[in-house]
C-alpha cells in the first residue's frame, strides 16, 4: 500500500512524524493500491480541533455492496486461503444481511474504480508531543481513516453498522421509525 498524504502544514517534526507513521504502514499492508488522506495539523479536514490534545480521523466515502458482490471480491481478492464456502457460504445474505458498506480504500483493494478523491481525514492536535507519542496518534488515526473504526453512520436514514473483523465492513440497516 501507498498512503499519499496532503498536508496543511510545513512543520518539519510534524512531517517527519508523519513519514514514519506511514512508512510503518506501508511495509505492514502490501496491498498494491494508493490511498490518499488528507492530515491536518491542529485541525481536522479544515476545521480546527476544539481540544488539541486529542486527535480525529474518518473515512470520506465508500460504497454499498451487495453480500454477493462482497463474497466474490473476498474470494477473489482477501487473504489466500482465509475466505471459502464455509465461512462466506453462497447465497444472497449471510447472517440476515444482504448490504454492505466499504471504505474507497477498500474498494480499492477489490478493483472499484473510485472517484479519485481523498479517502480519508486525519487531524492531529497541536498538543501532541514529537516522536512516539504523535506517531501513535497517527498510526491510530490514520487507522481510522482506512475504515478501522467501530462507529454507527447515518445517511439517508439508514444506520450503518459496523462489522468487527480483520476487513471491516458496515452492514446497512434502516433506522428504526419513531
Amino acid at each position: 500500500m501507498q498512503i499519499i498524504a496532503q498536508n496543511d502544514t510545513t512543520n518539519a517534526s510534524f512531517l517527519a512524524d508523519e513519514q514514519t507513521a506511514i512508512n510503518i504502514l506501508d511495509a505492514a499492508l502490501p496491498n498494491n493500491i494508493t490511498v490518499t488522506i488528507k492530515i491536518g495539523f491542529g485541525d481536522y479536514n479544515g476545521t480546527t480541533l476544539q481540544n488539541q490534545n486529542v486527535s480525529e480521523g474518518g473515512i470520506n466515502f465508500g460504497y454499498f455492496l451487495t453480500y454477493q458482490q462482497l463474497r466474490t471480491d473476498l474470494l477473489t481478492f482477501g487473504q489466500p486461503g482465509f475466505f471459502n464456502g464455509t465461512n462466506l457460504p453462497a447465497g444472497t445474505s449471510i447472517n440476515g444481511q444482504s448490504n454492505f458498506f466499504v471504505s474507497s480504500s477498500v474498494a480499492k483493494i477489490f478493483g472499484i474504480q473510485t472517484n479519485g478523491a481523498v479517502d480519508g481525514f486525519v487531524g492531529i492536535g497541536t498538543g501532541f508531543s514529537a516522536g512516539a507519542v504523535r506517531i501513535s496518534a497517527f498510526l491510530h488515526e490514520i487507522g481510522h481513516a482506512l475504515a478501522r473504526v467501530p462507529n454507527i453512520i447515518t445517511s439517508g436514514g439508514d444506520q450503518l453498522l459496523f462489522r468487527v473483523g480483520p476487513l471491516p465492513l458496515y452492514r446497512r440497516q434502516r433506522a428504526p421509525v419513531q
